[in-house]
């Protein structure tokens, strides 16, 4: 009986941490490559890539399958499979197609990216609008892949308390425990005409739905901060503050995929004015996030008898010119970020800690502050061992974690049984893949 080792790892993480490898690299890696930079076994990594060569993720140059050496290179095959990531905002949907790569695709002579935005029905949250406005710019998107491409699904990424599926609970959108993976599929399922449903591969339109920090965290994993590194939290501050968090090159989502809840742990008990979205006193998120920097700043400067800011990018140039209200707001904000983080940090003691908004100016207003407190509220030696790199998240990385995500999930699923047969075959040992 063949027994696996108990301090091997799961199959499926062998083969994510092998193929972000290999889609990382432009030219290819040979498993000799793959096994110094994973420290993973010989056989693990032969198997990884066998398995990948399977599902036609990656080939292998210049030989055939069954001369592959230690020293062949394998990379990702170009214009064969692509992914839709789609990013839910409260007034918006932004999609993107990208390729295994997480590489946004080129269309038309210009080579512009393959990107959409819809908006939602009149800024509305009804559950349907939203599901069918995701629907239309899913076509929309399918309708523009190049040809030689087949869809392997579609990754949706939004704010929220997510399991399995389910959104159990939205602030953003005031959604409780709807069943989006499966609306969106149903609703895919009957309104993609035959040649959209001719566009994706053998599994048809299936959908994932993730946490807008976690799709972060697993896009900065591949190709942002969080690469080459085994544990990193990424911390992204908007309309709420989510945490995703990686340990041993895997995302943790706890059981009920609550973990990295930073934005509600209670920092200020003590103020009753700070009234959270979840209707708790003195949460992060009743502090730090940017409409409530903006809110505070505004407040402020009415009480002044001065023109309040109209925007969080006007309240940051108010900061950068010294002016004392806005500093204020920024130094309460990135004190409450430290403190809530600092816990974090002496919990797990990542590697890094990566803290992201979809506001450049916001980003750089705030590391300096969080990171300079953070040495008042660390441990010490946690605190010197967590690098803190600028790592400002544009719009559409969202979107491309969702996509990223997406990848991700494939890698876990067995191939379809039409291809059973065709798997048996190549995955036969004595062929010396």
């Amino acid at each position: 009986m063949n027994r696996r080792h108990p301090m091997e790892r799961p199959r499926d993480r062998d083969l994510q941490e092998v193929f972000r490898l290999i889609a990382a690299s432009k030219n290819g890696l040979s498993k000799a490559e793959i096994v110094k930079k994973t420290h993973l076994r010989h056989l693990a990594v032969t198997d990884a890539v066998r398995t990948l060569v399977e599902r036609g993720f990656i080939d292998i140059t210049p030989h055939t399958h069954d001369e592959l050496t230690m020293d062949d290179a394998v990379s990702i095959i170009q214009s064969r499979f692509c992914v839709i990531g789609l990013r839910i905002l409260p007034s918006e949907v932004l999609g993107v197609v990208t390729n295994l790569r997480c590489e946004v695709l080129p269309i038309g002579v210009a080579g512009e990216e393959l990107t959409a935005v819809k908006d939602l029905p009149d800024g509305g949250h009804d559950v349907e609008g939203v599901v069918q406005a995701v629907a239309e710019l899913t076509q929309q998107l399918v309708d523009q892949i190049p040809e030689g491409y087949s869809v392997l699904g579609t990754g949706v990424e939004l704010g929220g308390h997510i399991k399995s599926g389910t959104v159990v609970y939205s602030p953003n959108l005031q959604w409780r425990d709807v069943p989006l993976r499966q609306r969106l599929e149903e609703v895919l399922h009957r309104q993609l005409n035959a040649e959209q449903h001719a566009r994706f591969g053998p599994r048809g339109s299936q959908v994932i739905i993730e946490n807008d920090a976690n799709a972060l965290a697993v896009v900065s994993q591949w190709f942002g901060a969080g690469s080459e590194r085994t544990s990193f939290a990424l911390i992204l501050v908007g309309d709420g503050i989510g945490c995703g968090l990686v340990i041993n090159n895997e995302l943790v989502r706890g059981f009920g995929g609550m973990a990295g809840e930073i934005g509600h742990l209670v920092i200020a008990p003590e103020n009753p004015g700070l009234v959270c979205r979840c209707q708790k006193q003195g949460c992060l998120e009743a502090i730090a996030t940017i409409p409530t920097i903006l809110e505070a700043i505004v407040r402020a400067k009415k009480a002044n008898g001065e023109d309040p800011p109209a925007t969080i990018a006007d309240a940051v140039k108010l900061a950068e010119k010294g002016d004392k209200l806005a500093e204020e707001a920024f130094e309460v904000a990135g004190d409450a970020l430290a403190r809530a983080i600092s816990y974090l940090l002496n919990l797990v003691n990542p590697e890094a800690l990566i803290l992201e908004t979809y506001e450049p100016m916001v980003t750089q207003r705030l590391v300096p502050i969080v990171t300079k407190r953070l040495r008042r509220y660390c441990f010490s030696t946690v605190q010197k061992d967590t690098d803190i790199p600028q790592n400002p998240a544009a719009p559409e990385r969202g979107a491309k974690g969702a996509a990223a995500v997406m990848i991700m999930e494939l890698l876990s699923q067995r191939l379809p049984a039409e291809q059973a047969g065709r798997t048996r075959h190549l995955a036969d040992p004595e062929r010396g893949l």
